[in-house]
């Protein structure tokens, strides 16, 4: 990924920096059961120490295409989902 820069919320006009937190969660898709064909939905924890770009007044998180790919990768294999 590129270097992260800093720069304004949209939502609150705050600073926007990497951050990592606890109690994070993040919905999966880790594919279609054997069983009915259904596709499965799991809410994972992301781990405290994978930043993501979040202000730093209102939370809001800003996950851009780079980070979400890297997320879910983590995650997969983490909770040994694919």
């Amino acid at each position: 990924m590129d270097e992260f820069q800093s720069f304004t919320c949209c939502e609150c006009g705050g600073k926007v920096e990497l951050i990592g937190a606890e109690g994070r969660m993040r919905l999966i898709d880790i594919g279609e059961t054997r069983q009915r064909g259904r596709r499965v939905i799991k809410d994972v924890e992301i781990p405290r120490d994978f930043k993501l770009p979040t202000c730093t007044d209102c939370n809001e998180t800003y996950i851009s295409i780079e980070y979400s790919e890297e997320l879910d990768k983590l995650l997969l294999e983490k909770h040994k989902l694919c």
